[in-house]
């Protein structure tokens, strides 16, 4: 009977995700309740927003729980490649006492990013892109998936540009002096973020990195990432797509 529990409730989340598939999927219900969140969830049927959601919400890609101690209490989480929001409400209903910055350079996922952070406190949405420094950048793939944009240098003066942020210019904004969690799903974006001469003064700061790395896209973005943190002290493990690196920054934290 014991066991049966046990595979039973392992089922559970993925019966919670088929009728939240259904509902999204079919258009009956666009805001989704559900238990691991506060707030109803805003999904749009027919885009990568399920996938996303079963990424979070129901494989637990970001639940760290196993590689830090029981009192962990982040206070502040960056959530970059934001998408439409779901990351940051995961960690936001998880870590209460987080101010969470969540970034998102696409208009559409960006609206509804606000739509699904607006009631909760000290989460702010940013739309914009975490790019090395500050230039401006233009998506170039605007008919891909939802959950996939890659952004590239342009002009200031090329239709549909915007001007990117660096970490530390987030830092600096927020007077923030660490990041207990830096998430990045930022479609290659990596390459730059990490080879740039001053990511040291962030990444020294930095307790816990949660990243996605996207080779496929683009040659060199994981060597960028390990070039980076190897001067440092960290264990290392994957849950899903995510590399998970927790620095061991004794003075800081």
């Amino acid at each position: 009977m014991k066991n049966f529990r046990l595979a039973f409730n392992k089922i559970i989340p993925y019966l919670d995700f088929l009728v939240v598939f259904i509902l999204v999927e079919f258009n009956i219900k666009k805001f989704i309740r559900i238990k691991k969140a506060k707030e109803p969830i805003l999904l749009r049927g027919h885009t990568s927003d399920i996938k996303a959601f079963r990424q979070i919400f129901v494989r637990q890609e970001y639940r760290i729980d196993n590689y830090v101690p029981s009192d962990f209490d982040p206070k502040v989480i960056i959530d970059g490649g934001g998408n439409i929001g779901l990351a940051s409400v995961y960690f936001k209903n998880k870590y209460k006492n987080a101010k969470i910055i969540s970034i998102e350079p696409n208009q559409d996922n960006f609206e509804i990013l606000q739509q699904n952070i607006k009631n909760y406190i000290n989460v702010i949405g940013v739309k914009s892109a975490i790019w090395d420094k500050s230039t401006y950048l233009k998506i170039k793939n605007n008919g891909s998936e939802k959950w996939s944009f890659v952004v590239h240098e342009a002009k200031e003066s090329e239709e549909n540009s915007f001007l990117a942020v660096s970490i530390l210019d987030i830092m600096r904004k927020y007077e923030l002096d660490k990041i207990d969690i830096l998430k990045l799903d930022v479609e290659s974006a990596e390459k730059e973020i990490f080879s740039a001469n001053n990511c040291d003064e962030w990444l020294e700061k930095t307790h816990i990195l949660i990243i996605e790395l996207h080779d496929y896209i683009r040659e060199g973005t994981a060597k960028a990432v390990f070039n980076a943190v190897q001067k440092y002290n960290y264990s290392f493990s994957n849950i899903g797509e995510n590399l998970i690196f927790i620095f061991d920054h004794k003075k800081l934290f």
